[in-house]
């Protein structure tokens, strides 16, 4: 069953799973516009195993997430371009 998620990853680059509940998306977010614009970054959680998600796809201090490290549940890294960003859920 499909069922579509609003404001989510406009292309979804990582999907990280660390439970069976707790997962993360990590891909393209929001477009600048004009003929030289760029993708924002987008991170989302869920927590009921994908039923509802979480997040931000203007993150505007990066572009797309490529790689992804989550050592702990709620702490994970993630890299864009030559950008490294902590991940850290409350």
């Amino acid at each position: 069953m499909k069922t579509p998620v609003s404001d989510f990853p406009i292309a979804v680059s990582n999907v990280t799973f660390k439970t069976k509940d707790l997962g993360y998306v990590f891909g393209a977010g929001e477009y600048s516009g004009g003929d030289f614009g760029e993708y924002s970054g987008a991170i989302y959680y869920t927590v009921d195993c994908g039923k509802t998600w979480t997040g931000n796809n203007k993150i505007h201090e990066a572009n797309v997430f490529r790689s992804t490290s989550f050592p702990t549940n709620e702490t994970g890294y993630a890299t864009s371009n030559n950008t490294l960003v902590k991940i850290k859920r409350k």
